[in-house]
């Protein structure tokens, strides 16, 4: 809000603005407002009359913040909205109670001078990978104010592909966030905010139970960790188990040799991002039944074999399953998705089964080559073979969400999620420079990829280079050549395969 200062001052119109906040708060003690620029102008103390200060700091337009590298806006909005909740609560001491959450994304202007033409309007616009992550996002942050800013309603085809089970997963979140309001009124910042390199997170617990959220904004897998004692909440109990809520909703995390959390235990966490992470802090003392560890399914004893069934895991991968038994009983054999698997092992009540899973392995994004934090070369080489299992998956995808874009509406890299996308992540990437990529000795065309389309000479929304690579063959070998602009070492973060998620498999190998 801009003031003459000749004729008035910040002070005198910051004491206007409280009198009529407080004239409305008074005449209609329930209505909503919404402060938004006006709320950083005058500061904190302009909230109390209010409802929330704005949700991103700044307007909701890609192009009013420093966007993150990635092609999906909702996650580009996801994380700007946990950054500027990160310090509305530790820089501006903002209640838990006011702090606004935010998820999905507004539509941004549709053309290079900044429009938003009356006679059309970019209908299709919904984020189809990116939007559970912005819903997760938001309630991990700040879970009393979840602001929905657009569901896919204006384009007949979105609305009809937004199906049951879509909404009935967004309704199951935000009931569970009102379920869970009184433990997560005890939310804490417990890493730091969202940054190129590392994992954020929040936590919400009271004496021995609780939640944790972690997101990885990255594209590259990071580790990191958290301390299971007051730092994030708990103030009792002796042993827990972390139950994983999203993205892959049963799967109890394990401790290794030990199964069960012990207070004051560091907790290693490794997340393949762009991804977040939902844990369940639950006293062991509440597990009554025989526990699998580290994969989703079931587990009983039947005499003296161990029966697992319906075991999930990352295919082409080996797993150390962990079971903890209700009982005692003494394990004479294993088996697992109908296959006598011979190594195990039993200590007490926890018997650990090595597991390997057929397939090849496919990651969140997964990355072609690996990352340098010194790699500082204008040339990147690298080989890459993509599995059969990955087209087959955006095959699915293309039905699941048949979607038709116009090549206009496909520069939005979060449109046509059937599109297998080859991301090359640049940490603060400049649209000015430029970036040539060849495959098996052929140019291929780099794309610049911008979340509002509008560019201007100092754009925020530079989210990166990338190239449509869906006509590759899948098991083929390809060599890789990318010439980069002159960056500083660790600058670049590598290369992706965007539009993948993992593949999981119950397929076990003897």
């Amino acid at each position: 809000m801009a003031y003459d200062k000749s004729t008035t001052s910040q002070y005198a119109q910051w004491y206007g603005t409280r009198r009529v906040l407080e004239e409305l708060r008074k005449k209609s003690p329930d209505i909503l407002v919404d402060g938004r620029q006006q709320y950083h102008w005058f500061g904190t103390w302009t909230w109390l009359a209010g409802t929330y200060p704005h949700p991103m700091m700044s307007d909701e337009q890609p192009g009013s913040y420093q966007n993150f590298p990635d092609l999906h806006f909702d996650r580009v909005s996801a994380n700007r909205q946990r950054f500027a909740a990160y310090l509305y609560r530790m820089q501006e001491f903002c209640p838990i109670e006011i702090l606004p959450g935010y998820m999905t994304h507004q539509t941004p202007r549709i053309n290079d001078k900044h429009e938003c033409p009356r006679d059309r309007f970019r209908a299709k616009n919904w984020d189809y990978l990116g939007w559970k992550y912005s819903v997760i996002s938001s309630i991990g942050a700040a879970p009393m104010q979840n602001v929905v800013n657009m569901l896919p309603a204006r384009d007949e085809q979105e609305l009809a592909a937004f199906g049951k089970q879509d909404q009935a997963w967004l309704k199951q979140w935000l009931d569970w966030t009102d379920e869970n309001q009184v433990l997560l009124k005890k939310m804490r910042a417990i890493i730091g905010p969202p940054a190129m390199g590392r994992i954020d997170g929040t936590a919400a617990c009271i004496e021995n139970r609780g939640f944790v959220f972690l997101v990885n904004p990255n594209y590259r897998a990071l580790a990191s960790e958290f301390n299971r004692n007051g730092s994030v909440g708990l103030t009792n109990g002796e042993k827990f188990i972390l139950k994983q809520l999203y993205p892959r909703q049963g799967i109890v995390l394990g401790k290794p040799e030990a199964g069960a959390w012990s207070y004051g235990d560091k907790v290693p966490v490794s997340i393949k991002g762009p991804e977040a992470m939902v844990l369940e802090v639950v006293p062991l003392e509440n597990v009554k039944d025989t526990l699998l560890m580290n994969a989703t399914g079931s587990a009983k004893v039947d005499g003296g074999q161990l029966v697992l069934h319906g075991v999930l895991g990352n295919a082409g991968r080996k797993t150390d399953l962990q079971i903890m038994l209700a009982g005692d009983a003494k394990i004479q054999s294993v088996n697992v998705n109908g296959v006598a698997l011979p190594a195990f092992s039993q200590n007490g009540r926890l018997v650990r089964v090595p597991v390997t899973f057929a397939g090849s392995t496919v990651e969140q994004c997964p990355q072609i080559g690996a990352y340098d934090p010194t790699f500082a070369n204008r040339t990147f080489k690298t080989e890459m073979s993509i599995p059969k299992s990955v087209f087959d998956q955006l095959a699915a995808r293309k039905k699941a969400w048949p979607i038709t874009c116009t090549p206009e509406e496909l520069r939005c890299t979060w449109l046509g999620p059937d599109r297998l996308l080859l991301c090359v992540n640049i940490a603060e990437p400049n649209h000015k420079s430029e970036a040539t990529l060849k495959i098996d000795g052929k140019t291929v065309e780099l794309k610049k990829a911008f979340s509002s389309i509008a560019v201007d000479a100092e754009t925020q929304t530079f989210t990166g280079f990338y190239a449509d690579v869906s006509d590759l063959k899948p098991d083929a070998k390809y060599e890789v050549e990318l010439s980069l602009p002159e960056l500083n070492p660790g600058q670049f973060q590598g290369l992706f395969l965007e539009n993948v998620e993992p593949v999981y498999t119950g397929e076990v190998l003897k």
